[in-house]
């Protein structure tokens, strides 16, 4: 906002108001001491704090399964690997809404996989899906891996999501074999699924190529973190037959990194106001807190801020002072909340704050030790 917002705050909704089906307030005037802040409501319309366990009622286009019947003759897939995942694929949308359905999807899924559907009868090569936040992407990806019995390749960006996205796809894809490759864990490629980093993409290319292991199918899950020359350079390499899916809430990493340049093809795509709209997702109320920092003289890279003196000039004692006021406010209390700040050490010198300001808080970064970062996790979730 204004150029100067480098705190984002992530609030559970109101858990009471929206239980009692109250609508909850739009906006709260927040005094930071440093200049008049800004409140936008993106969402007035109460909803539960937990997406609810049945299926959402969304209003669908009926669908005649009679068009699922000959599609895959039609569109001449190059191999019979590929015709055989289409027409598993056929079956299954065939299912939706009757006993025969024999997935773990809700409603609001089913569209994602008619479009799925219409995409491998198009035998192309690339595409994506934008899906919000708690839409369920893993979900999705572990049906479509079971439901199509492709060999298949999951690429995410942290080490941390290579354990939860394994016990993800044992919970959904139950049955599916499933290794994991990375820098102290590089398994047996062999298993119908292999869960990797971007990091060691390198490493398992050169791996695959040895042992003359291919993988018609490749998800990368946050798309927009495999953009980088090298990593699509690899993609291309083990994906020049075969089905390549990115899957993300960010299209855009910047002006010239889009997930759109890369992917191509958009095979669904939903954004959060929608999911909302449709009570997928909780609703939500923003608070916006300006600052009067200058930041006109922070050079630019790529179009975006130079982190370095980006932090230099966001991370002052006023500001932060500022950024913590939000967490006491009266509705907050006992509320758990998550802070996204400018770096490592930001988020080390934020926590000390915090904790002198009588707000229990703790520091989780990426080089910390993993048994400490979940222990955090861990303590975190228990506040509730």
């Amino acid at each position: 906002v204004e150029g100067s917002l480098g705190l984002a705050l992530r609030v559970r909704a109101l858990a009471g108001a929206s239980q009692q089906g109250k609508t909850l307030p739009h906006m709260t005037r927040i005094s930071t001491g440093t200049k008049a802040p800004r409140e936008v409501d993106v969402g007035s319309k109460a909803c539960s704090a937990e997406r609810t366990a049945s299926p959402s009622t969304i209003s669908k286009t009926p669908i005649d399964a009679g068009d699922f019947t000959s599609s895959a003759k039609e569109t001449q897939p190059q191999d019979a690997i590929r015709l055989r995942a289409t027409r598993n694929l056929e079956r299954v949308v065939q299912g939706f809404g009757t006993q025969k359905q024999n997935v773990s999807l809700h409603d609001y899924q089913h569209g994602v996989f008619e479009d799925l559907l219409a995409f491998f009868r198009k035998g192309l090569p690339r595409g994506y899906l934008q899906l919000p936040t708690g839409y369920g992407k893993t979900v999705v990806f572990s049906t479509l891996v079971q439901v199509t019995e492709l060999k298949t390749l999951i690429l995410v960006p942290r080490l941390n999501l290579i354990e939860q996205t394994k016990e993800e796809m044992e919970r959904f894809a139950k049955g599916t074999p499933v290794s994991t490759f990375y820098g102290r864990s590089k398994e047996n490629l062999g298993n119908q699924v292999v869960i990797a980093t971007y990091q060691s993409l390198e490493a398992l290319n050169k791996k695959a190529a040895e042992q003359g292991t291919s993988f018609p199918l490749i998800v990368c899950d946050e798309a927009h973190r495999s953009l980088s020359p090298r990593i699509q350079e690899i993609l291309n390499k083990l994906g020049e037959e075969n089905v390549t899916l990115g899957l993300t809430a960010t299209l855009d990493f910047s002006e010239k990194k889009t997930v759109q340049s890369h992917y191509h093809n958009s095979i669904h795509s939903m954004g959060m106001v929608e999911a909302i709209s449709r009570n997928i997702l909780s609703g939500a109320r923003c608070i916006f807190v300006t600052s009067d920092i200058d930041i006109g003289s922070v050079k630019t890279t790529a179009s975006d801020f130079d982190s370095v003196e980006l932090e230099k000039a966001l991370d002052v004692e006023k500001r932060n002072l500022a950024a913590l006021k939000v967490f006491q406010i009266p509705e907050f209390a006992g509320k758990t909340a998550v802070a996204f700040c400018l770096s490592v050490a930001h988020a080390i010198k934020l926590a000390q704050m915090a904790n002198n300001c009588g707000i229990s808080a703790a520091a989780v970064y990426g080089e910390m030790a993993p048994k400490e970062r979940e222990r955090i996790i861990d303590d975190h979730n228990k506040v509730r």
